[in-house]
């Protein structure tokens, strides 16, 4: 959070139940929270209502590849690791940030991408296989080759943390 200007709007993707998109706002972020399960997005709007927090965060049900718009930072916790295809959802994630994107994924044991599921002819939201790539410094590396990257960490957390951005960003 503390690389993070007080007044950045941010867009979660891939949210989950919104636990972190309130933590945020009841900083004084605003935020904008997206997952594609509805039950999910439904616990985080009581939150939201809950907490009195509606005007600083929203939250919307939909695949993370619909989300269009902009924020200043935009975060993908743990999320990379389920999609079926991670460089479209990087491409996007970096789309929409003004400045950097956050993401953070499991530091996988499999050194050389060994144990990753082939990409898979994805269903729809139904289509749902838990962790189908695990990722180490390396594998991310490149597949952030084409962006500038500003921090690649592996975490005591068990978690690599990154923050990105387009190379004209």
């Amino acid at each position: 959070l503390e690389k993070i200007e007080q007044d950045s709007s941010i867009a979660d993707l891939g949210c989950a139940d919104g636990a972190f998109c309130l933590t945020l706002a009841n900083k004084g972020f605003s935020v904008m929270g997206v997952n594609l399960n509805k039950s999910s997005i439904e616990v985080a709007k009581d939150r939201a209502r809950k907490f009195n927090l509606e005007s600083r965060c929203q939250f919307f049900q939909m695949d993370l590849h619909d989300y269009k718009e902009p924020a200043d930072i935009v975060i993908l916790s743990e999320v990379i690791e389920h999609v079926p295809n991670p460089a479209q959802t990087i491409a996007h994630a970096a789309s929409l940030a003004n400045k950097w994107v956050f993401l953070t994924t499991p530091n996988g044991p499999f050194m050389n991408g060994e144990g990753n599921l082939p990409q898979w002819d994805y269903k729809g939201p139904d289509d749902v296989r838990g962790h189908v790539r695990v990722y180490n410094k390396k594998l991310m590396e490149e597949l952030l080759k084409d962006y500038e990257v500003g921090e690649l960490t592996e975490a005591e957390d068990g978690l690599l943390h990154l923050m990105f951005r387009r190379k004209d960003g």
